[in-house]
């Protein structure tokens, strides 16, 4: 025998079927990882539907609570409003019963009339 043709009987009988053996062991690990792949991708569209129903239920949440604190400020505001016109009758009819007006007014003649320094003596 050659030299050559040795070497190719030892390739067909070793390298061959290891280099099938190869081919074979890579196209199971793509497999394995096309199947991780998928679980994977599976996996993330769930927790994405999941994010997404939370995100759904707190945004009613929130716009339920915007929509309470609404009226709990309208319903604040007009109580403070009728208290504050309450309280502006009562100052005015307290102001009538004392005639805070009149004295005012005498106040302010006593003001405008001439304005007297008083003297200093040497």
């Amino acid at each position: 025998m050659s030299v050559i043709e040795d070497s190719r009987k030892v390739i067909q009988d070793f390298l061959a079927p290891e280099l099938q053996e190869l081919k074979a062991e890579i196209r199971a690990a793509d497999e394995r990882s096309r199947l991780r792949d998928e679980a994977l991708s599976a996996e993330i569209r769930a927790v994405d539907e999941r994010s997404k129903l939370r995100d759904e239920a707190l945004s009613a949440k929130i716009d339920h609570i915007d929509e309470k604190s609404r009226l709990r400020d309208e319903a604040l505001s007009d109580k403070i409003d009728s208290k504050f016109d309450l309280l502006i009758v009562k100052i005015d009819s307290l102001a009538a019963a004392i005639g805070f007006d009149r004295r005012l007014e005498a106040v302010e003649k006593k003001v405008a009339g001439p304005m007297r320094l008083p003297s200093r003596s040497k």
